[in-house]
């Protein structure tokens, strides 16, 4: 099958291409060609990448909206915060029902990839598994912790990677081993740090090898620049850092040129929307002074192809030759892609789930019926 499209993002750069034809088959995407002929459906849209959220904590989904006066450090605690506590009390199909609705919910903002940091180690991952496969998410990539380091050898045969709710979890020893083991195996490792500890956390992550680090709404420039020099991505969440009264080092990012991604934490304060992030983002840097057609395109990225080495997603997620994962087709007209010149702008600050109107999905053209 043929789709032809009169804008697309194409490649890792997401560079611009019009009158563009994107030929399938059972595996993805067989070629890209520029020009249209007569063949295939056209559909009046930009293609380009599905999201990707780089970190959310799906099981938040089962406890929407509580303790909404209390402080973060009194409800995420990994070891007696309010969230463990109450997780404790949830029976196990409730929580994976809660999960799958918020994966399903995931896939009409846009977003085929996600990052989920799980607690309750073992369990948890199998329970993040069991609602991605009832919600027929593909993308789904659980990160994983354990309490002990037997636990993390049992739950490094079904998680894709290692997420730390801090880097010395559950102490400095066992983090350490933990870490060597999943990078030994090839999978990702990262941690929260500085979202309520400080800068020290930092260090402490670095010594553990770490692949990206989450939140680091404590650190300082200086620390910045050595995630730069150490090749390390840090993961934004800027609207649950809000919602706590905290504010993530945007700024920061773009002045040492710290490769970002972009996550939207906690699903219980934070609904899961990568556009409302994007715009958001893209309010604040401008409030810095920072905000341009470059750094638009930078923010795109930050939520698409940045993730394929970071997160190493087990799928293409540039739009190009032999890719297999997923994208979006925008209506031009809902998004008012064409009363513009700052294209990248338009669709971080005007994308939505209201513009979508079709998907590829691992070679395959879907049409999204439209309200």
């Amino acid at each position: 099958m043929n789709v032809r499209v009169p804008y697309a993002l194409v490649g890792e750069d997401l560079e611009l291409v019009e009158e563009v034809t994107i030929i399938l088959n059972n595996q993805g995407i067989e070629a890209i060609e520029e020009g249209w002929d007569s063949k295939g459906i056209l559909v009046n849209a930009l293609a380009m990448p599905s999201l990707f959220n780089a970190h959310i904590h799906l099981g938040d989904s089962v406890i929407l909206e509580r303790w909404i006066n209390k402080e973060l450090s009194d409800i995420v605690d990994p070891r007696k915060g309010l969230k463990i506590r109450a997780f404790e009390k949830v029976k196990d199909e409730q929580m994976i029902k809660s999960m799958s609705q918020t994966l399903g919910l995931l896939k009409l903002i846009g977003v085929f990839g996600v990052s989920d940091f799980r607690e309750e180690g073992y369990k948890g991952v199998k329970k993040g598994l069991s609602a991605a496969e009832r919600a027929n998410f593909e993308g789904y990539l659980p990160f994983a912790r354990a309490s002990s380091l037997e636990e993390g050898l049992k739950v490094l045969k079904i998680s894709h990677g290692l997420g730390l709710p801090e880097p010395t979890y559950p102490d400095p020893n066992i983090a350490r081993k933990l870490s060597e083991i999943f990078k030994n195996a090839g999978k990702p490792v990262g941690t929260h740090v500085a979202e309520v500890g400080g800068r020290e956390e930092l260090y402490q992550a670095f010594e553990l090898g770490v692949d990206f680090v989450v939140h680091g709404v404590n650190l300082e420039l200086e620390d910045f620049e050595e995630l730069r020099k150490r090749n390390v991505a840090i993961v934004f969440c800027t609207r649950a850092n809000n919602w706590f009264k905290l504010e993530p080092k945007l700024k920061y990012a773009i002045e040492a040129d710290v490769k970002f991604l972009i996550g939207t934490d906690n699903v219980a304060w934070t609904k899961p929307d990568l556009w409302r992030e994007m715009e958001l983002i893209s309010i604040k840097l401008r409030k810095d002074g920072l905000f341009d057609e470059e750094i638009a395109k930078r923010i795109l990225k930050a939520s698409t192809v940045w993730a394929q080495d970071v997160m190493k997603v087990p799928w293409r997620i540039p739009l190009e030759k032999g890719s297999d994962g997923f994208f979006l087709l925008l209506d031009i007209e809902r998004l008012g892609f064409e009363n513009s010149p700052n294209k990248y702008s338009v669709i971080v600050k005007r994308g939505g789930p209201e513009t979508i109107v079709g998907y590829i999905i691992r070679g395959q053209f879907h049409q999204k019926v439209m309200c």
